[in-house]
């Protein structure tokens, strides 16, 4: 069976739903909830806005828990940890990086800089080797011996892009 699927709620893929787009009938509520819902969901990739959205909502609930119940805003953190997480490292997949990268933030200054640069960049257009793009769920940008994300020649058998990392169709 094909990768694509459609639903009543638009394209799907393996990774849960692709945004399809310019995606503005979804509120910061529907971000937030999604990354709740995709809480240990490591794979895949989200969208720049996914991601700033859930950072803003988790933000403000944290901050006016802290004000109002100081105890209950460190269960709250505790309990959306993994949603934070399995978030953050989805838009990393999404610029065409590993999660891995979270660990550059041990290096002091620098590393904090580089890692918010990281997550405030544009995705990869087209599929990369984490999934289809969440703008548009365009399966593979790699046909034949040429490459429509980068523009560079392929070798014929290879799996992905030398030169980007896109999947190959």
């Amino acid at each position: 069976m094909n990768d694509m699927s459609m639903s009543n709620e638009g394209p799907m893929s393996n990774d849960g739903p692709i945004e399809t787009g310019g995606s503005t009938d979804r509120g910061p509520i529907q971000w937030y909830q999604e990354a709740l819902k995709r809480y240990a969901d490591f794979s895949g990739r989200t969208r720049r806005s996914g991601y700033w959205w859930f950072v803003l909502v988790h933000s403000i609930i944290w901050v006016a828990l802290g004000f109002a119940a100081p105890t209950l805003a460190t269960i709250y953190a505790l309990a959306t940890l993994f949603p934070g997480l399995g978030v953050m490292v989805r838009r990393l997949h999404d610029t065409g990086r590993s999660g891995w990268w979270w660990f550059i933030n041990l290096i002091p200054l620098v590393g904090f800089v580089v890692f918010m640069v990281f997550l405030a960049s544009d995705g990869t257009r087209g599929s990369n080797r984490y999934g289809p793009d969440p703008k548009t769920g365009e399966p593979d940008p790699v046909t034949g011996d040429y490459c429509t994300t980068c523009g560079t020649d392929c070798v014929p058998d290879a799996a992905f892009c030398g030169q980007c990392g896109a999947r190959r169709g």
